[in-house]
């Protein structure tokens, strides 16, 4: 398959619902909507905009991967056994190691099956020739109206020394979005693994995020875990969060893999739901700003230093045998706007 450029975005389609993807830039998500009978569109992701496309701006797609880690580790160091690793922030600003290293990379588009071509005709051209090698195996997606499969690939480095493989199966069918994770280790000797996803949903004043969560890490200024605490928006994810209301930045245990997000004043709604290892719910939502993130983690923040001082159930995080691998789903759903009491 002949590399895409970075502004080449694939477009899956199934009825009113459309999602859309970068493969070289990690293969993000750059919007994921709906369109109205009447010509409107409701975006249930925050879309990507031109530019963020252009310069490759990560933190500003839709959503993206996050692997072999989500979340930070405390100065890019940990110890695994009996070796020490360092992988170095990419931020000058940030000391600390941000959502692994696949989001910045570009992945192989293998196979696809898109119902629709680009908007614009320079991108249909490439796409097309790009896809005339493709085998577009539609029997094994009999429920699926449209999927991507991507690939990515890792070879052992100094700073990262454990090879594996990742594919990420993007379904699109009239009930919504799922994508299936499976990494696989390459190496000889067993490897730690982390992962999540990091959707940007809009918001206003009247959005609402609800989740069955426990205890949540505890942050220090620099948003690193230093305990585990009973938090007053365990409640208000219970009943009903609004956003807007309140910042966070917060990791909570104890997630029952579902959570469900409400925009009342356009009477619509998702359903994000993901399978385990992503035992932990992420709700990061800043000041002022018109969107926030509800995302599902398989571990904590800083989780490789964390081990042996808590229980794998309250870190997350997997070692994974050579040879061997798993898989994870994580999915959005659009149904009926809840309303708040």
């Amino acid at each position: 398959m002949p590399e895409l450029s970075r502004s080449t975005i694939v477009q899956l389609r199934c009825g009113d619902l459309c999602v859309e993807i970068a493969p070289a830039i990690g293969a993000a998500i750059t919007a994921f909507y709906k369109n109205h009978s009447a010509g409107e569109r409701f975006d249930y992701l925050r879309p990507a905009s031109v530019q963020a496309i252009a310069t490759g701006a990560i933190s500003e797609m839709a959503s993206f991967v996050m692997a072999p880690w989500a979340g930070r580790i405390r100065d890019g160091r940990f110890s695994y056994q009996g070796r020490e690793i360092h992988y170095p922030s990419v931020d000058p600003y940030q000391p600390h190691s941000l959502h692994g290293f696949v989001r910045d990379q570009a992945w192989v588009l293998r196979e696809c099956q898109p119902q629709a071509s680009q908007h614009e005709s320079s991108q249909e051209n490439e796409l097309s020739q790009a896809l005339q090698n493709v085998s577009a195996q539609r029997a094994q997606h009999t429920s699926t109206c449209a999927y991507a499969i991507l690939d990515f690939t890792h070879q052992a480095t100094a700073e990262w020394p454990f090879s594996f493989t990742l594919e990420q199966t993007i379904h699109l069918s009239e009930q919504g979005l799922r994508i299936e994770l499976v990494v696989r280790n390459q190496g000889e000797e067993s490897m730690p693994f982390g992962f999540g996803h990091h959707p940007f949903y809009p918001c206003d004043a009247h959005t609402l995020v609800q989740a069955q969560v426990a205890q949540a890490w505890q942050g220090d200024h620099e948003v690193m875990p230093i305990a585990l605490i009973d938090h007053p928006a365990q409640t208000k994810l219970a009943q009903g969060l609004r956003v807007q209301e309140e910042e966070h930045d917060t990791v909570f245990v104890g997630w029952q893999h579902e959570a469900r997000i409400s925009w009342p004043a356009q009477q619509e709604s998702l359903i994000m739901q993901a399978s385990a290892p992503q035992d932990f719910f992420v709700l990061y939502a800043p000041a002022n700003q018109a969107w926030f993130c509800a995302e599902p983690f398989a571990n904590v923040t800083d989780s490789f230093n964390l081990r042996g001082r808590y229980a794998p159930e309250l870190i997350g995080g997997v070692d994974i045998a050579p040879g061997q691998g798993l898989t994870s789903w994580f999915s959005l759903r659009p149904g009926v706007a809840y309303t708040h009491s």
